[in-house]
């Protein structure tokens, strides 16, 4: 697999680093992001094996980030387009983004005040 740049430069630059919790829904849907999975204490292999091994989500899936209320947001390799994953809905990925330029912008957009 080859990772996107922006995903590489991420990693380099933050990877373990906690992030402000960040709504990327609207205020009446709210969509709270709490932290990007981190590579550096095996959280990104471990999460893929999970979900992997029990059939949730395409070989294709890597986890990128995670909600408060523990759902994993995905970058699909085969379409860049990053989806998310409610644990009670694995069934029914729902796409969040065409890619991951464009899902760390509405990281960006949507840092709120608290940790």
């Amino acid at each position: 697999i080859v990772f996107p740049d922006i995903m590489k430069d991420y990693y380099m630059n933050h990877d373990g680093e906690k992030i402000k919790h960040c709504n990327i829904g609207t205020e009446e849907e709210p969509e709270i992001v709490s932290g990007i999975v981190s590579l550096s204490n095996n959280d990104f292999e471990s999460t893929k094996e999970e979900f992997v091994s029990d059939g949730f989500i395409p070989l294709s899936f890597y986890p990128i980030a995670e909600s408060r209320g523990g759902d994993y947001y995905f970058w699909d390799s085969d379409s860049n387009g990053v989806y998310l994953v409610y644990g009670d809905d694995i069934d029914n990925p729902r796409k969040r983004s065409d890619n991951l330029e464009e899902f760390f912008k509405m990281l960006n957009g949507g840092i709120l005040d608290e940790w």
